[in-house]
């Protein structure tokens, strides 16, 4: 009798809650940015300025472990993309990754 050999592949999927998503973005340390903080201009996911200043203070920034500095609105956008494909969280500038997995559960 012949011997048929059947590969399956099967792709599990986790769904991850906004607000765990907020709780690693509040993991973040939260730099204050001033006028002469050259590396931290504007956001890199965005590519809008970070405004000077507290005219507009509701406007919040975060910086990685890795030292780069995005919009809480854009890292948070930026984590539920990681999430929804399944990919690591990491720095979307360099790809560092930002928490460990031991962190994410």
């Amino acid at each position: 009798m012949p011997e048929i050999v059947v590969n399956l592949y099967v792709r599990t999927h986790i769904v991850v809650q906004d607000s765990d998503l907020v709780r690693l973005v509040n993991l973040l340390e939260r730099p204050k940015i001033d006028e002469q903080d050259d590396d931290a201009e504007q956001c890199s996911i965005c590519l809008e300025e970070f405004r000077h200043g507290i005219e507009d203070s509701s406007v919040e920034v975060v910086r990685t472990n890795c030292s780069h500095v995005f919009h809480e609105r854009c890292m948070f956008r930026w984590l539920r993309h990681c999430a929804d494909h399944q990919s690591p969280y990491s720095c979307p500038l360099c790809r560092c990754i930002i928490f460990p997995t031991s962190q994410r559960d």
